[in-house]
């Protein structure tokens, strides 16, 4: 047989996956290994212009940090996300990962906050684990209605 054959081997997963090469020390490169493979649900393919990434918000003296794990996105993308994953509500909040981020997404009712486009994410610093060129958000969890009976 002629036929070639493409071997897939653990430096190609890796390679797939993201940059490792600058997560150190070891039990944190294999805890992001680890998270680049926990059990989720796969939505939407972004294009990168799509995810636009800011800095945390901190206090001057850099001592509290507002933002750490959390980002935003539209409101339209949130209803794609919703249809997909077969929901008959629109949650406020996403745990996701996208790539080499990973945390949680609060919808953000005014999809005009970028302009020019409706289906966007807004990622935060503290989000990014490890560089990496996949732009599909992978849902883990997301917010559910809550019901409170008195006592």
């Amino acid at each position: 047989n002629n036929s070639t054959c493409n071997v897939i081997t653990e430096n190609t997963i890796r390679n797939f996956l993201g940059d490792f090469s600058k997560v150190h020390p070891a039990a944190k490169c294999a805890a992001r290994l680890g998270q680049a493979m926990s059990s989720t649900y796969e939505t939407i393919k972004l294009l990168p212009e799509q995810i636009i990434r800011l800095p945390d918000l901190k206090t001057n003296d850099e001592k509290y940090l507002f933002t750490d794990g959390c980002g935003r996105m539209s409101r339209t993308l949130c209803k794609k996300i919703s249809k997909i994953l077969n929901l008959d509500f629109e949650p406020s909040v996403f745990q996701i990962r996208l790539g080499g981020y990973k945390g949680l997404l609060s919808v953000d009712l005014d999809d005009s906050a970028i302009e020019g486009m409706d289906t966007w994410v807004i990622t935060r610093d503290s989000m990014l684990k490890f560089p990496s060129n996949f732009y599909t958000i992978e849902v883990m969890e997301w917010s559910k209605f809550a019901f409170f009976r008195a006592v």
